[in-house]
């Protein structure tokens, strides 16, 4: 038994059906416009903790390389680069205290250990957002794909009524 919607003739003679159509593979021709040479070339910010400068000119490089990187990432990717020093920070804090330290209470967590795993999420996020990490870039890869298919869809269609129009 076959899975999913049955074919829709209609659909597929505007060639907007869910069946693959034999023998009319399209080549793609959009390309993604590349990064501003000015933003690929942004230095890092002045108040940026010097530890993670050579970080915020390894993601400049990858995200232009990857032509994601525009002038309103810059501000993303300050606070990633913020939220990697404030977790180094407290790792390195947490290290030296140790996981438990005396409270007015008596022995607590470390209290540095919600700082860690708040700026552990942020990292992620931003990671995500900036298509820093894997699962982003392939994400950025299919959707890059997914506009092109759609553009070129949109290009016959208006080649296809003119032809049409010419007859």
């Amino acid at each position: 038994m076959a899975k999913g919607r049955p074919p829709d003739p209609g659909r597929e003679r505007r060639g907007t059906g869910n069946r693959a159509t034999v023998g009319r593979a399209k080549a793609s021709t959009a390309r993604a416009l590349p990064a501003p040479t000015v933003v690929a070339q942004a230095e890092p910010p002045a108040d940026l903790p010097g530890a993670v400068v050579p970080l915020w000119t390894a993601c400049i490089n990858e995200m232009a390389a990857n032509r994601h990187l525009r002038a309103p990432d810059l501000i993303l990717l300050k606070a990633y680069c913020e939220a990697i020093s404030l977790h180094e920070e407290s790792s390195a804090q947490i290290h030296r205290l140790g996981v438990l330290v005396s409270g007015p209470q008596g022995p607590m967590v470390n209290p540095l250990i919600r700082v860690q795993k708040d700026a552990a999420q942020t990292m992620r996020q931003l990671a995500d957002v900036l298509g820093l990490n894997p699962t982003a870039r392939i994400r950025a890869g299919l959707q890059e794909v997914a506009g092109a298919s759609l553009v070129l869809g949109i290009r016959d269609r208006l080649v296809g009524e003119i032809v049409k129009g010419s007859r």
